[in-house]
């Protein structure tokens, strides 16, 4: 294994335990791993579909001093700077996009979820089930309110609300269809994510080494969901929870404990940190 010297974590399903009203809670052990990497030269960054905010602040939660600085959210659209409260890099979907989305969803009765905060619309039984699983507070909204969400520009528009096999298909549809946007699954195959041209966390990975001027082979990314391939297929090891999606795991290179266990402080303390010399 080359010398690492940035991680990628995806947050749920990796670093978070996801705990009901605690979406930010990072266990001791996850948190102390997270650290001690950063105190040893080596770049702890998340990146996630999350919204901005969430990641901000999970960041924040991790990073050592003004070591820690960066993040990537909403599955690569939004990249930051923390200690310069600047944005290094934004892609929205395009308001003729959005509004050929939103047609996508609503005839196939899918709800809809637009950036943040965590309000679906279009609301049916299967999403309801999807929230309560993930254990998130949300705003559930029976109607699809078009006249509010349409006509913008969006991070990241998702998709939730049906069986995987109807999420397959229609995300053969959609790849078809807009083959300029990213397109990808999480939630174990029941959610879609849709982002802007270049937007996937494999970008996100590529844009921070080279500002960082890291080579992809000194990196690790750890994930659970489909839409951690993007960055499974650039970085230089690549670790899937046990919880993580059977796909996934085929693609990575490596694996570790589930989230419950604290997957991600197993991997780092047995592979990143030195040992104590006494």
């Amino acid at each position: 294994m080359h010398q690492i010297k940035a991680i990628f974590l995806d947050l749920d399903g990796t670093l978070v335990n996801g705990k009901r009203h605690q979406r930010h809670y990072i266990s001791p052990e996850n948190l102390a791993a997270c650290k001690a990497a950063q105190e040893q030269g080596i770049y702890v960054i998340v990146n996630s579909g999350r919204g901005t905010n969430s990641c901000r602040k999970i960041q924040e939660k991790i990073r050592v001093n003004n070591f820690g600085n960066y993040f990537v959210s909403f599955n690569g659209a939004h990249i930051e700077d923390i200690s310069k409260k600047k944005s290094l890099y934004n892609k929205k979907i395009e308001k003729k996009d959005v509004n050929e989305i939103i047609k996508y969803a609503v005839n196939h009765n899918f709800s809809i979820k637009v950036d943040e905060p965590f309000e679906f619309y279009g609301t049916n039984l299967l999403t309801k089930l999807y929230v309560k699983w993930s254990k998130m507070d949300a705003i559930l909204h029976k109607e699809y309110f078009l006249d509010k969400i349409k006509d913008q520009s969006y991070f990241k528009i998702m998709f939730t609300g049906r069986k995987r096999k109807i999420v397959k298909l229609l995300k053969k549809e959609l790849d078809a269809k807009f083959p300029h946007l990213e397109i990808a699954t999480s939630g174990n195959g029941w959610v879609i994510e849709i982002t802007g041209k270049k937007t996937s966390k494999g970008n996100g990975v590529k844009f921070l080494c080279d500002k960082l001027n890291i080579k992809l082979d000194q990196t690790a990314a750890i994930g659970d969901s489909m839409n951690d391939e993007s960055m499974f297929n650039v970085v230089g090891v690549s670790v899937s929870m046990k919880n993580a999606s059977e796909t996934l795991k085929v693609i990575a290179s490596e694996s570790t404990l589930g989230h419950k266990d604290n997957g991600v402080a197993s991997w780092i303390n047995k592979n990143l940190l030195k040992e104590d010399d006494n």
